[in-house]
């Protein structure tokens, strides 16, 4: 049998020694004769309370699954979707409906709208077609808050028992490296092969985030965007799916929702691939935090790098392949550590 599936369990510090010195993880009970204390200070790997905490580690990941019909599990994740997609566009509606009648009454300036030379308003400017798109992401995020917040809560009580070992601060470091690589090496992927000129959809797109100021189109993607966005398809969808399918088909299902959102190739592809990350680091580490930090770091890269002037240079495929490499070269090093799959 593979050391990985052995575990010593005992409540003394001689427990944990003689676990560590066979090369098994120790699991150290409190309800015997050594104590909390003990066992903190023998660094066991994992602490449980009761017989009943212990069995529920033992047997982690055999529980049954939800039983919902086919039709029920389709419209737990079509739900979520269609209020979070209907609420953005009402929100997106209505928002330039007011900043236009603002604008109407305002003179003067050319921040937020273009004026003709009589001083009639003409049309909104990059920077209030993002504010436009910053209050549409908001409500959004906000129309399935509360299915979020219970999901959320049910996973991380569901995960509870796999991350009771805190993970080291390098594997924090590996996921970093692996969101860098992957996030630059897809974007200059991207524009090596043409597919950002081929696809017009994107285009439209791009020139609309980046329209704007950078600080405020830089928090608008690259914050803003990246925690509403988690809050439905990691937080909600892949929550809910992951209780009656296998983890990778979840993770998979999950980052083609985010992938369909898009509605465009480019953003498509490259969705799939970080959506599945973003998955993969929410239950490696065991906290949605770590999934909306992938999303960021990925989103705010992206952003800055369509701002950097010698990005035609950095553009080339030996950057592009040592960035994939370096990306995936990452996520294999988590794999090792870890596996999860």
């Amino acid at each position: 049998m593979e050391k990985t599936k052995v575990y010593m369990i005992g409540d003394r510090s001689y427990d944990v020694e003689g676990a560590r010195k066979v090369g098994v993880e120790c699991v150290g009970v409190t309800y015997g004769y050594g104590s909390m204390e003990e066992l903190r200070e023998a660094k066991c790997d994992y602490i449980v309370r009761s017989v009943e905490e212990l069995q529920k580690f033992l047997l982690r990941g055999t529980e049954k699954k939800d039983q919902l019909t086919t039709s029920q599990r389709i419209w737990q994740m079509v739900l979520p979707f269609l209020i979070f997609f209907l609420a953005r566009n009402i929100a997106l509606n209505v928002g330039a409906m007011i900043l236009v009648s603002i604008g109407s009454r305002m003179s003067g300036g050319d921040f937020l709208f273009i004026r003709n030379a009589q001083g009639e308003l003409e049309s909104m400017t990059g920077n209030a077609a993002v504010l436009v798109s910053t209050f549409g992401y908001m409500v959004a995020g906000l129309s399935v808050w509360n299915m979020a917040k219970k999901t959320i809560a049910r996973t991380a009580e569901d995960m509870k028992l796999l991350h009771i070992k805190a993970e080291p601060v390098k594997n924090y470091c590996i996921l970093a490296g692996a969101t860098a690589g992957l996030a630059l090496g897809l974007n200059f992927l991207f524009l090596l092969t043409g597919t950002v000129e081929g696809s017009q959809a994107y285009q439209e797109v791009a020139q609309a985030q980046y329209a704007a100021w950078f600080p405020i189109g830089l928090v608008s993607f690259g914050i803003i965007t990246p925690i509403a966005e988690e809050l439905l398809f990691r937080g909600v969808i892949f929550g809910c799916i992951k209780r009656y399918m296998k983890l990778s088909a979840a993770m998979l299902v999950s980052s083609i929702f985010f992938a369909l959102y898009h509605g465009n190739s480019v953003q498509a592809l490259y969705a799939v691939v970080l959506g599945y990350l973003m998955a993969y680091a929410y239950e490696y580490f065991g906290d949605f935090r770590i999934a909306v930090a992938v999303h960021v770091l990925a989103n705010v890269l992206s952003y800055v790098l369509s701002y950097i002037p010698a990005v035609s240079v950095l553009a080339n495929w030996p950057v592009c392949i040592a960035a994939l490499a370096a990306g995936a070269g990452c996520v294999w090093m988590l794999h090792k550590e870890k596996k999860i799959l």
